[in-house]
């Protein structure tokens, strides 16, 4: 009995000692740009079949986990056109804080966008209506103890959107609502919060250019959005 609890001491011992050699190399592994790209395109990958359309990222970047750099995103929609495409995306954030229910981030920064969004005029729904239903919950939230969320600055540099109602006719030259084309897309916005009471931020610079003919040079402002309304102050606009 004595000899078959040494034998099983001496397993126990060997397998703890290589499971900490395990835990050492993966916690070096993790922190190397490669193998972070690696499990991002692992989790790509899964998503993709989950999704059933296409999704890519060409590198992750995870640095101390409070920032990240991703290069190059792509998810297309179940017609095989452009949802979301993304040079780059750089964030800062508070690593603590994602653990309880105030996150913080200092910055984020994406380049190069690509935003594609259409409604068909077949089923009349939007493209992108697979995303909500796979992240729709069955069970109630709980809004007892929502999220607060905190960002410092958020800039996108050079965005296209596009919004197509094919169920609407196109109106050439004219501006129309059910078919918009912008680009040029320039945002800079700051102190960000989002908590029950609702959205509030500050515009410190939005430009665009809209298929139409219309160029908007510049808008600041502030903007307070919650359940009852939409307020933009101070707004300045040329």
């Amino acid at each position: 009995m004595v000899k078959i609890l040494k034998i099983l001491g001496r397993i126990v011992g060997v397998s703890l000692e290589w499971l900490l050699i395990f835990l050492i190399i993966f916690l070096f592994a993790i922190r190397t740009s490669s193998f972070q790209t690696f499990l991002a395109e692992k989790a790509a990958s899964y998503f993709s079949k989950e999704l059933k359309t296409k999704v890519t990222v060409n590198k992750v970047d995870i640095i101390l986990f409070n920032k990240i750099y991703l290069d190059g995103f792509l998810m297309l929609d179940r017609e095989k056109d452009t949802l979301l495409s993304l040079k780059t995306l750089e964030a800062s954030f508070d690593g603590k804080s994602l653990l309880g229910n105030k996150i913080k981030v200092s910055n984020i920064k994406l380049d190069d966008g690509l935003i594609k969004v259409a409604k068909s005029a077949k089923s009349k729904e939007f493209n992108f209506q697979f995303l909500v239903d796979y992240f729709q919950s069955d069970e109630p939230s709980d809004s007892s103890n929502p999220i607060d969320l905190a960002i410092k600055k958020i800039s996108l540099n050079n965005f296209s959107v596009h919004y197509h109602d094919f169920n609407a006719k196109r109106t050439p030259f004219t501006f129309n609502e059910n078919h918009i084309d912008i680009s040029k897309l320039n945002v800079s916005l700051e102190e960000i919060s989002s908590n029950k009471k609702g959205l509030n931020l500050a515009i410190k610079h939005l430009s665009l250019k809209e298929s139409c003919g219309l160029v908007l040079n510049n808008l600041c402002g502030s903007l307070a959005i919650n359940d009852k309304s939409v307020d933009l102050s101070q707004a300045i606009i040329s």
